[in-house]
């Protein structure tokens, strides 16, 4: 039986989603941290700097250039900002 569930969802396809899209899932994410636990911007970045290091969403993060420069931003606050940009593109 299970074996006949996982075939019917092989068929399906993943939606497409834009790199604005791909930000403000990001975005969203640190303002629930900060609402939830009142966490410093410092640890909301790390928490997002875990899931960019292999986004792949929305061609977000372009190449290893991109990808490098992101992870390497030391203020928490310019790594969100930078973010909450490309969200409101």
């Amino acid at each position: 039986m299970v074996g006949r569930g996982a075939l019917a969802i092989r068929g399906l396809q993943r939606p497409r989603v834009t790199r604005g899209e791909a930000a403000r899932f990001l975005v969203d994410y640190a303002d629930t941290m900060q609402k939830r636990r009142q966490w410093p911007a410092r640890a909301i970045a790390a928490r997002i700097k875990q899931l960019l290091r292999y986004w792949t969403a929305g061609g977000l993060v372009p190449d290893a250039a991109s990808r490098t420069l992101l992870l390497r931003e030391p203020d928490g606050d310019l790594l969100l900002a930078r973010l909450r940009a490309v969200a409101a593109a």
